[in-house]
């Protein structure tokens, strides 16, 4: 019992985190996973999701050499009734002269006036540095026309711009103060993995924090999750009791094969299975197919549960999702849900001014390579796939006055692709800079400070594609190298 109470408080977290997000979509997404949410959703309360904000709004600050800006998107639903599609949410973003997002209006369609009507507002405000500080949320009151105050995020950063604390309050509209509600702590390693993640929430009688939840992380030299453990506060004993853990396995190639979750039994004193995740990938390893399996403790054996898999274009785009929900009485998938993402093969996403790639919407995200124009969604229905969603892309060209281009300041690094040693060349003076290297993936390798002229080594890294940011006062430099 108390381990369903942990698992349903975490996911009243994530639905504080992600409000707003009235995606279609999304939910049919959220839905179709639902049957098994309650076994499924531990093991995913881990940092990589909880950052998803300070991570994901940064990001426009990034594309240096913007062509093209993101200002909307709109979803439309399917209406057989007159065989056409009809508005149903919209999402607009508007942003400051340095390309970062200042605010995020959600509206949804109102047949009655035939016209989008706002829902719900994310203000944002930057540190010197670009990143995040605060995050407010707004409801729209359609009696008075005016926004309220919903929930306010703050967010606190180490010298290495990891984020130390996350803060979430509540509006009070009586007192018209903002009241705490929950709070995160984060601790880092020296590549910025996330080795630990602390939950609390407000006590109203302590007029205190306390402990709820924690995450500890192992990481490998690779900069890879081995495992994780959850814990949950237990006010009674003062301690931390065991929830669950989850134990990860990867092929030579740094892909993820397995993830298995593990269930404490407080009175057996033993972990037991829970749930699985296996891994396949495409030649160009490429995600190809995800398999879900819950542990049945009766038989003591794995049963399949859900499937998706994933295609992706020439240039690594990820172009289809189709999901599959395992029938144990024919014993074979039953196709469920699927989902088609159309591209402008003509332009980069390194092309586009854009909020993050969290407000595109396939499962793998971090592989567009292209500007997204188009998503449709499918059920499987009578034997055949039928669209009854689908989201476009609305972007306004950029002149070169449009953004402050942090380019104006031209460094090099070279030679690219290299060998193993790399040089830093700086058109000015510099006293220190910090370069950051990423794999594929998105997970820091590497983190040095430089200066100009130096050389670096790195030649003990794989052959491959990275990317790298080269952090110079307020302004970041990113771009790509290649080790042969």
């Amino acid at each position: 019992m108390k381990n369903k109470i942990f698992t349903l408080s975490i996911m009243m977290f994530f639905t504080v985190l992600v409000y707003g997000q009235k995606s279609i979509k999304k939910q049919i997404k959220i839905n179709f996973r639902e049957e098994i949410k309650c076994q499924e959703y531990h093991g995913k309360m881990d940092a990589s999701s909880l950052n998803v904000k300070s991570k994901k709004l940064n990001l426009s600050a990034l594309n240096h050499h913007a062509k093209e800006r993101l200002d909307n998107y709109e979803e439309q639903v399917w209406n057989a009734d007159i065989e056409g599609w009809e508005n149903s949410y919209k999402s607009e973003f508007t942003y400051n002269e340095d390309g970062k997002l200042l605010e995020n209006v959600s509206k949804e369609w109102d047949d009655v006036f035939e016209d989008w009507i706002n829902s719900t507002k994310m203000e944002y405000t930057y540190n010197e540095k670009g990143e995040i500080i605060t995050e407010i949320n707004s409801i729209w009151d359609s009696t008075d026309e005016e926004w309220i105050n919903n929930q306010k995020f703050e967010s606190n950063y180490d010298t290495n711009g990891n984020r130390k604390t996350y803060t979430i309050y509540n509006w009070n509209n009586t007192l018209s103060i903002w009241n705490n509600n929950l709070k995160e702590e984060e601790k880092h390693d020296e590549f910025g993995n996330d080795t630990l993640l602390i939950l609390m929430e407000w006590e109203e009688n302590s007029n205190s924090w306390v402990n709820f939840f924690k995450t500890e992380f192992l990481i490998d030299s690779n900069s890879r999750k081995t495992s994780s453990v959850e814990s949950l506060w237990d006010k009674v004993t003062n301690k931390w009791e065991n929830a669950y853990k989850s134990d990860y396995i990867y092929d030579s190639n740094g892909n993820l094969l397995e993830k298995t979750v593990s269930e404490w039994d407080s009175d057996l004193i033993l972990w037991f299975f829970s749930d699985k995740q296996e891994y396949t990938y495409n030649l160009n390893q490429k995600p190809e197919e995800l398999t879900e399996s819950i542990w049945n403790r009766d038989l003591n054996q794995w049963d399949l549960s859900l499937k998706s898999q994933y295609k992706f274009d020439s240039n690594g785009n990820p172009v289809e999702e189709k999901y599959s929900k395992w029938n144990a009485i024919t014993i074979e998938w039953d196709f469920s849900t699927k989902y088609e993402h159309l591209y402008d093969l003509n332009i980069t996403k390194e092309e586009l001014l854009i909020p993050s790639l969290s407000d595109f919407f396939p499962d793998y995200r971090d592989f567009i390579f292209n500007k997204p124009l188009e998503v449709l969604s499918f059920d499987y229905l009578d034997s055949k796939w039928k669209s009854y969603n689908k989201v476009n892309y609305y972007y306004t060209a950029l002149d070169d006055l449009s953004v402050n281009h942090v380019n104006s300041i031209e460094i090099k690094v070279f030679p690219n692709p290299t060998s193993g040693e790399i040089y830093f060349r700086f058109e000015k003076e510099i006293k220190e800079a910090v370069f950051d290297m990423f794999d594929i993936k998105g997970r820091k390798v590497l983190s040095k400070k430089i200066i100009k002229d130096q050389k670096m080594n790195i030649s003990d890294f794989d052959t491959g594609i990275y990317f790298y940011n080269i952090k110079l006062d307020d302004k970041i430099f990113s771009g790509k190298i290649i080790i042969e």
